[in-house]
């Protein structure tokens, strides 16, 4: 691979994705590293709003 070769966006992704999947402990460690950041809502640093009763 030349440092100079365009790529495109689907070669771009594939070669991601080779990369990443290479090594199954990699692509573990990339799970579990990311497991906080799905357990937590996305607006939780958001206040609620007040709900007006009837």
């Amino acid at each position: 691979m030349k440092i100079d070769e365009k790529l495109s966006v689907m070669e771009l992704l594939k070669r991601a994705v080779k990369l990443i999947f290479s090594n199954i402990n990699h692509a573990f460690f990339l799970f579990l590293c990311s497991l906080p950041l799905f357990s937590f809502p996305p607006n939780h640093h958001l206040p609620r709003l007040p709900v007006p009763f009837p």
